[in-house]
């Protein structure tokens, strides 16, 4: 039973936590347009928007919905690869913000992590045959 409050918290704090995101990419995408690369405009919308998507599937598949933030967090650490190599081929020195990584990848990570430990997964029913 505690398990499942726990699970539920985690969900609603996700849900939070991507709206939150989704807000944040509306925020920032109309001001880079032009600015930033199709590549960096694209990733940048999919790592904001992939929480939320996750969150959300993840009221009715937990652990789905896991994958999926856990997805959000990989793509932007393509985003960040991609923002250092068009960096380096300018011969910018690299900027870094550690702003994203505490409002994005570890709280992300923490509930999609936290989401994926503390449901079940349904049993494979030709793993348990007798065959």
């Amino acid at each position: 039973m505690m398990l499942r409050i726990i699970r539920w918290l985690i969900t609603v704090a996700a849900v939070w936590n991507g709206l939150f995101l989704a807000y944040e990419g509306l925020w920032v995408w109309p001001r880079t347009v032009g600015i930033d690369s199709w590549l960096d405009s694209t990733l940048l919308l999919l790592a904001c928007f992939l929480p939320i998507v996750g969150a959300v599937w993840a009221i009715l598949r937990p652990r789905r919905g896991a994958l999926v933030m856990i997805a959000a967090v990989g793509i932007y650490g393509v985003f960040c690869g991609v923002r250092v190599l068009e960096q380096l081929a300018r011969r910018q020195s690299l900027g870094w913000d550690w702003g994203p990584f505490y409002m994005f990848v570890i709280p992300t990570t923490v509930f999609a992590v936290t989401l994926h430990l503390s449901s079940r997964s349904k049993q494979d029913p030709l793993r348990d045959s007798p065959i």
